[in-house]
């Protein structure tokens, strides 16, 4: 709260599994019809229709608690890397790997079922699956390599080597300093572009010092709505909301700000 703040870029420690002499490598599994199981099939029973039952509908007018007009997401390329939820193979894959790695000594994370670790006394290695490609991670080559074979064992796979760029995030290494750096500068720039500030110079802080927002500053009128309706503020905003979330925690406060005003955002916005 206090307006002579100067907000700074910050760095946030980074847990273990990526700092440190770490060692990532990247594999692809190699789909084949060996691999496929034939799926199973699963007699579909007819439903009995219910019976018809009137209903009474309230004539009070309906307010949506949210504003048609508000719109929150964030921003990601414009590629589409979304799971193909619905194609049979994809999912009996991932039900067969995951029997595989788990009989392995691996376990499952609770908050997101694609990434597994393994504890072998005071080593350990983690495991990201996307799709068909695994992101393994260990300060113990041993254990890494350990892994690698049995999942060539078990999988048909493709070595990519060690990683450099995983999910649009480029992994930058500092072995010197035992330091792994993370950086969406393509996406950065694509965004850039994209909100023609190809051309802008950078800032030493994320907000300038005497830079004040509220709601006062949102249109009044059509007249004003309307120009700003011209404007892809949602989209800019979600956009940074998604670099912040991935590599820039510097510009968090701002990116909050900002997104307090969505639903009518103005020009000084």
């Amino acid at each position: 709260h206090d307006s002579d703040q100067v907000l700074v870029p910050i760095t946030i420690p980074v847990p273990t599994p990526v700092i440190g002499d770490n060692h990532g490598v990247i594999l692809d599994i190699v789909s084949t019809q060996d691999n496929i199981e034939v799926l199973p099939q699963i007699p579909i029973e007819q439903a009995q229709q219910p019976q018809e039952v009137p209903l009474r509908r309230s004539t009070r007018e309906r307010k949506s608690a949210i504003l048609d007009d508000y719109i929150v997401f964030l921003q990601e390329h414009k590629d589409d890397i979304s799971l193909t939820e619905d194609d049979p193979k994809i999912k009996l894959m991932y039900h067969k790997f995951h029997q595989v790695i788990i009989s392995y000594g691996f376990e499952a994370n609770i908050v997101n079922d694609c990434v597994y670790h393994k504890f072998s006394g005071s080593k350990y290695i983690f495991l990201v699956l996307y799709v068909d490609d695994i992101l393994l991670a260990s300060r113990d080559i041993g254990l890494l390599y350990e892994t690698k074979r049995f999942l060539t064992k078990n999988f048909e796979m493709k070595d990519l080597g060690e990683s450099s760029f995983v999910l649009g995030i480029k992994i930058l290494r500092d072995r010197s300093h035992g330091i792994i750096r993370l950086s969406q500068e393509n996406y950065i720039d694509k965004i850039l572009d994209k909100f023609g500030m190809k051309d802008s110079k950078p800032g030493d802080t994320p907000i300038a010092k005497g830079d004040k927002f509220s709601f006062k500053q949102c249109p009044n009128n059509d007249l004003e709505r309307n120009e700003m309706q011209k404007i892809p503020y949602a989209s800019a905003v979600g956009s940074l909301m998604y670099a912040q979330v991935c590599t820039r925690p510097d510009i968090a406060f701002i990116a909050g700000v900002l997104g307090r005003y969505l639903s009518n955002p103005g020009m000084q916005h």
